[in-house]
């Protein structure tokens, strides 16, 4: 990150790193430098959504994975990229969130059921 502090992609690629250690709190640090260079980055979304779910945190890692398609939020030609994208992003990873959500369990299987989520 020294040769360049400006890059969106090393910190974001150091927050993947620490996920897969299990160091979720330097992982949601290094996703949030990632977002503050680039809000248009979806990827960096996911980093800090996984961080915070393997925090436990399981309804701000349902408002980070849904950040992105909230195109108003972004720059215009990240908006863009991040509503092309974020259907297909790591869909399995945001159903499971949704499996583990205290919010989805309260509610009755077959309500579940006729939406999809498994």
């Amino acid at each position: 990150m020294d040769a360049d502090p400006t890059n969106p992609h090393f910190p974001c690629n150091r927050a993947h790193a620490h996920n897969h250690l299990e160091n979720y709190g330097q992982a949601l640090a290094d996703a949030e430098a990632a977002i503050a260079l680039s809000p248009g980055y979806a990827k960096a979304y996911l980093r800090k959504a996984k961080a915070l779910k393997g925090m436990g945190r399981m309804k701000d890692a349902l408002r980070v994975y849904q950040a992105p398609l909230r195109p108003r939020a972004l720059p215009p030609p990240a908006a863009r990229r991040a509503a092309a994208t974020a259907p297909t992003l790591h869909a399995t990873v945001f159903r499971s969130c949704l499996a583990r959500c205290p919010l989805m369990s309260a509610r009755p299987s077959s309500a579940r059921a006729s939406r999809g989520v498994r």
